[in-house]
């Protein structure tokens, strides 16, 4: 966006997908600015299911009436349990969902992808 519309733009962008978000995520979401245009959204339970509360932010994000369109692709995913402590259970979950972004990036922008549940390893 900075690079077409210059970097006013590029913060008003970043300041509405921010409002958009903790808006739509509901009272109980922690919405956070990871960097440059990445945001992650913590929420207690994702209702009705992880792949529409997804969508309901990614519709929320983008508003037909803006001069200049903002859209949101998503990576989603529910904690990977089968870590040990809670550190890990956070930073096992920030990466699948991260591996889902990139997939929804991939797959042509705009859209949500959730993370694929991972398969425990079976005891040799």
């Amino acid at each position: 966006m900075n690079d077409h519309h210059g970097h006013s733009a590029g913060d008003v962008a970043l300041r509405l997908t921010a409002m958009r978000l903790t808006m739509s995520a509901g009272r109980h979401a922690v919405v956070a600015r990871l960097g440059g245009d990445e945001f992650v959204v913590l929420v207690p339970d994702p209702t009705p299911t992880l792949g529409e509360f997804a969508d309901r932010l990614r519709r929320a994000v983008h508003n037909v009436d803006d001069d200049i369109a903002i859209t949101v692709s998503i990576g989603a995913s529910l904690p990977q349990m089968e870590r040990s402590t809670s550190r890990e259970v956070f930073d096992g979950t920030l990466a699948a969902a991260d591996d889902a972004l990139f997939t929804a990036k991939r797959n042509g922008r705009n859209r949500i992808a959730l993370a694929r549940p991972r398969i425990a390893e079976s005891p040799n």
